[in-house]
């Protein structure tokens, strides 16, 4: 009976664990899949005002905002007058913040507790002497003739002649000649060994840039950053802009490279060049949604990981 006992309830241990181990390991896949296949949502807004008051600058503002989970953890970065400013949230909770805090408390803590020993020194002081003590102490001072100052006499500095400097003999002027050959001839190699260097280094670029492999690992990385930039472009953009750069030709030709983007005509932007201006400025607001995914980026790391020409493509970069 005491064996049953014993073995039913190893058997319960041993069930509430692999109970636990198996939450343990559906909440980590979980967390995983949340990760890969929930999207991070960005908002991205700049506005540049005109000047107010008193002649003052423009004023450049942006904020970035990103929300993951449906907005569970939340992040907010601001550029303005004030400076770069960022937070960060955990539902309705600011952890930055509570952190700040707890060093704040901390340090007053530590300020109290070095003021407090200061206090009570300063307290135990010697008391004060009496007026006939203090009396005493002022007519004891007695000055006391320097007689070291009597016994010395000022003495008689000769001026010394100075010698005129021998003329240096031959052979120490036939070795300074020599180490500055050899310093010459040092430097002069010193050049020529960095220029040979920097042949090899041109030479091995050269290689490396018409070798078949490494053009192909090359276009490969491009089509992978075409196609991230492809999913991770933003969904909605607005956008309404005055410009002017100065000039009525470089304004046309800047409205002309715009015109050729594919953003401005497949998003509402509303772009307006002024060619009467004679100063550089650009003055609007620029709004952009999108959401990236992280499940993308890890499937085109993946197939630039399974890339042999590109592994060795990095190899020769890392050794060179």
């Amino acid at each position: 009976m005491i064996l049953k006992t014993i073995l039913s309830a190893l058997l319960w241990l041993l069930k509430i664990a692999g109970i636990l181990l198996l939450a343990v390991l559906v909440a980590a896949l979980a967390a995983l899949l949340f990760v890969l296949f929930v999207p991070v949502r960005y908002r991205v807004s700049g506005f540049q005002e005109e000047a107010v008051e008193n002649g003052e600058k423009p004023a450049f503002r942006m904020e970035l905002q990103a929300s993951w989970l449906l907005k569970l953890f939340r992040f907010r970065l601001q550029y303005g007058k004030e400076g770069l400013a960022y937070r960060f949230f955990i539902a309705w909770l600011e952890p930055l913040k509570l952190l700040a805090g707890r060093r704040e408390r901390k340090a007053r803590k530590a300020e109290k507790q070095k003021t407090e020993p200061e206090k009570t020194e300063l307290q135990k002081t010697e008391p004060e002497k009496t007026e006939p003590e203090k009396k005493e102490s002022a007519g004891s001072g007695e000055i006391k003739p320097d007689l070291d100052l009597e016994e010395k006499k000022p003495e008689d500095h000769k001026r010394k002649k100075k010698k005129p400097k021998k003329a240096e003999p031959e052979k120490e002027k036939r070795k300074k000649r020599r180490s500055g050959r050899q310093r010459k001839q040092k430097k002069s190699a010193g050049e020529e060994s960095k220029t040979a260097k920097l042949r090899e280094k041109a030479r091995n670029l050269h290689a490396q840039v018409t070798d078949e492999g490494n053009r192909r690992a090359g276009l490969h990385a491009w089509t992978e950053l075409c196609y991230l930039l492809g999913h991770y472009k933003p969904n909605r953009l607005k956008a309404d802009i005055a410009f002017s750069l100065g000039d009525p030709a470089l304004t046309g030709e800047a409205l002309g490279a715009l015109s050729l983007t594919p953003f401005v005509y497949r998003y509402p932007c509303h772009i307006t060049p002024d060619f009467s201006a004679e100063t550089f400025y650009i003055r609007g607001n620029v709004h952009m949604r999108g959401k990236v995914a992280v499940w993308r980026f890890a499937l085109s790391a993946w197939r630039l990981y399974r890339d042999k020409e590109l592994r060795r493509l990095l190899r020769q970069l890392q050794g060179g």
